[in-house]
């Protein structure tokens, strides 16, 4: 009777242990599967946000090259009026046309598709830049008025996202400070 008393005990030992390992693995299990879906999650975040900056960078080197181009040609009239000299020869100053026109084609299009990789206060953000900078064109090249060149180069300057502000935004879930911009330039007719 001892014996099967002794036997009894082992069997149940070893069935709580044997469910104590069964729920050990079990939870090891569901932490590994957690941990494996957070670092695939984490991927998946450090992913987009790599192509997102890509796309943003991409974009902004295309609008500092419009800006480059359409400064020198300010640069060229404003030698020109101010000073009767010329900046730029005759070739560099239809390189820089060139350049700008072909550019400006692209940015409208480049920014709209932009418009997926980016939240709606970094666009707004972007479009006021960008309207700033055709008022400039068209106060100074168009019109050749030179008066206000300073202020205007201060506003964009101002208005300008780095990528020391840009990168914070990209990398958390967080909102640029919402600045309250008219927006009504959007839907001109």
């Amino acid at each position: 009777m001892m014996e099967g008393q002794f036997t009894e005990k082992i069997i149940l030992i070893l069935l709580e242990k044997g469910v104590l390992v069964l729920l050990l693995l079990g939870v090891g299990f569901w932490i590994k599967s957690a941990i494996e879906k957070f670092k695939s999650s984490e991927a998946l975040k450090n992913e987009v946000v790599k192509v997102r900056l890509e796309r943003i960078t991409k974009f902004y080197d295309m609008f500092s090259e419009y800006e480059h181009w359409v400064n020198r040609i300010i640069q060229h009239l404003y030698y020109q009026k101010e000073k009767g000299e010329s900046y730029l020869t005759k070739d560099e100053l239809k390189t820089a046309i060139e350049k700008s026109d072909e550019i400006a084609k692209k940015i409208g299009l480049e920014l709209n598709s932009m418009r997926f990789w980016i939240n709606d206060d970094i666009y707004v953000h972007t479009v006021t830049q960008l309207e700033l900078f055709k008022e400039i064109q068209s106060e100074i090249i168009q019109n050749g008025d030179f008066r206000r060149r300073k202020e205007f180069k201060l506003k964009m300057d101002t208005l300008r996202m780095n990528i020391d502000k840009l990168l914070p935004y990209l990398t958390t879930k967080q909102e640029l400070k919402l600045v309250r911009y008219d927006r009504s330039f959007m839907y001109k007719k």
